[in-house]
């Protein structure tokens, strides 16, 4: 845990890099505060993002705003500000050879996070899985399991689709999303021949590993069936 001195003097950098227009560092000092500060200052924190955001399209700044302008627990909350945010950040590229494309992919599974749930825009399922959908093509380990399981549940307007809900379930388990892990071992179970480069106890022992209850209590039952 960084003490208080040291917290302060973070405070301070990351201000000192907004003047200087070291935007890039400002926007890491500041994401390292959020994350490393028991009790960080939101409001300075804040104040620093939109000093910065005014200089600067930094993408992980317009991400960590929009983050906080989401969830009430950061200070005043205002969606709509928040999606426009997401919104920017997510045109900084479409290309996902792109060095800053997991952000991009980060922006735009927030985005589809807003549609779903009707933050600063009317819920529209359709909209939020393509949102999730661009961002399982950047790489996004989370919206991929979300486009999966649209595809797994027949959920979000999605025709039920076990080929596809398997191959993004595939993307997001590679990017080490336990759930994912989970539910394509579930999918494999029912196959007549699971992929030779994976097995689904192996499957099942990395989601455990994670934390997944669901795949420890599947792995167990696994067990006991070959012990009866």
């Amino acid at each position: 845990m960084l003490g208080s001195a040291h917290l302060q003097r973070v405070y301070e950098a990351a201000e000192d890099c907004v003047a200087a227009g070291r935007y890039t560092n400002a926007a890491k000092l500041l994401a390292s505060l959020l994350v490393q500060d028991p009790e960080p200052d939101h409001e300075r924190i804040a104040a620093v993002l939109d000093a910065l955001i005014e200089m600067s399209a930094e993408p992980s700044a317009l991400i960590n705003r929009a983050a906080m302008l989401l969830d009430p627990a950061m200070g005043e909350t205002d969606p709509e500000r928040a999606l426009a945010l997401l919104q920017d950040a997510a045109d900084q590229t479409d290309d996902p050879e792109h060095p800053e494309h997991t952000l991009s992919g980060l922006a735009h599974g927030m985005i589809g996070d807003c549609y779903i749930r009707g933050a600063g825009v009317s819920a529209d399922p359709d909209a939020g899985f393509g949102h999730y959908l661009l961002a399982a093509e950047y790489g996004n380990a989370k919206a991929a399991f979300n486009v999966g399981l649209a595809y797994d549940q027949g959920m979000l307007g999605q025709a039920v689709d076990r080929d596809a809900a398997k191959r993004f379930y595939r993307i997001a388990a590679d990017g080490g999303e336990a759930s994912a892990m989970t539910r394509l071992a579930v999918l494999y179970m029912t196959d007549q021949d699971p992929p030779d480069e994976v097995t689904i106890v192996d499957l099942l022992e990395a989601a455990v590993e994670r934390g997944d209850e669901d795949a420890a209590e599947i792995l167990q039952n696994l067990q006991d069936d070959v012990l009866e």
